[in-house]
C-alpha cells in the first residue's frame, strides 16, 4: 500500500540529484556533463546544450516510466486489466 508514494518520492529525489550534480560538478571543478553544459552555454554551442538537456530529460522520463510500470509489481491491486 504505502510503497507507491515512497517510489514517487524517490524518483523526485533522483531527478533532483541529477540536476544537482550539474551544479556540484561546476562548484568543485569535476569534469563531467555539468562542466560540458556550462562550457557549451558560455561558448554558444546551442546544439550541444540542447543535446545535453535532452539527454538528462530522457533519463528522467525513462526512470519515471519504469517506476510507473512497476506499480503493478509494487501493489497488485493496481492493474490495467481490472485485476483479473
Amino acid at each position: 500500500n504505502s510503497l507507491i508514494p515512497i517510489a514517487n518520492t524517490l524518483i523526485g529525489l533522483l531527478t533532483g540529484i541529477m540536476g544537482g550534480s550539474l551544479v556540484i560538478e561546476n562548484i568543485f571543478a569535476v569534469p563531467g556533463m555539468g562542466a560540458m553544459l556550462v562550457a557549451s552555454i558560455n561558448t554558444g554551442d546551442h546544439f550541444l546544450t540542447v543535446a545535453i538537456l535532452i539527454f538528462y530529460s530522457a533519463i528522467s522520463l525513462v526512470t519515471i516510466l519504469v517506476v510507473d510500470l512497476s506499480y503493478s509489481l509494487i501493489d497488485p491491486r493496481v492493474r490495467v486489466g481490472g485485476g483479473k
